[in-house]
């Protein structure tokens, strides 16, 4: 039934997205902006507590998502200035077929330690040159012309039982968050909010990230 409703829901942004420049001095509502997760998901298999002292920031995405491609350039902008506080990582999600393929290549990439060279040379590969790297030969091959050995890569991605275990508990967190829609963050694992949410606003939607962060950053000092 989840994996339905996200289809139908990744169906809906796949349509053309009316943005709204939002006054950047608007309140920031929850049920509006953001949505609070129930208490529940922190006990939901996959779900492990923020590192000691910082706050966590959770962006679930694809490689193959068009509105995650866009949002990229603010999300990089923000995380050159993130706050040192702030512990953030990414979750690749699979809504759609061979998704899973992209899903790997993240994780073989940080395996391999060049998630943040390799990131954004697969988005501009696939939503900018329209690359197909939806099987593993030509992302093998993608991979060695950025200078990964094809060996490494063959031993990461089809061989290594810790990206087994990062992919299962990809999916859990998706299932735990009530991820139905990318590219959507959770802050801490209370809050979500998304690109929709922000009708279509990426600075709008970080705005609100760090909203939520100076949130929680009240509630830990107390």
């Amino acid at each position: 039934m989840l994996k339905l409703l996200s289809k139908m829901l990744w169906v809906i942004l796949l349509l053309p997205v009316v943005v709204f420049a939002a006054d950047a001095n608007a309140p920031i509502t929850a049920g509006k902006e953001y949505q609070i997760i129930p208490p529940a998901a922190a006990n939901a298999p996959g779900v492990t507590a923020p590192p000691k002292g910082k706050i966590q920031v959770l962006e679930f995405f694809s490689y193959g998502c068009p509105w995650c491609f866009k949002f990229e350039p603010f999300l990089e902008a923000w995380l050159a200035q993130k706050p040192a506080d702030v512990a953030f990582d990414r979750v690749p999600v699979v809504f759609e077929q061979n998704w899973d393929v992209y899903a790997r290549a993240y994780y073989t990439a940080k395996d391999l330690g060049v998630v943040d060279k390799i990131t954004p040379a697969i988005f501009n590969a696939i939503q900018m040159q329209g690359a197909d790297l939806s099987n593993a030969a030509t992302l093998s091959q993608f991979f060695v012309t950025q200078g990964v050995a094809a060996k490494d890569f063959d031993s990461a991605y089809n061989f290594s039982p810790g990206i087994d275990a990062q992919l299962m508990r990809s999916d859990n967190l998706m299932r735990a968050y009530g991820i139905v829609e990318i590219p959507t963050l959770v802050i801490d694992g209370k809050y979500r909010t998304s690109v929709r949410m922000t009708g279509g606003d990426n600075k709008r939607l970080l705005q609100v990230v760090d909203y939520l962060i100076a949130q929680e950053r009240n509630a830990l000092k107390k």
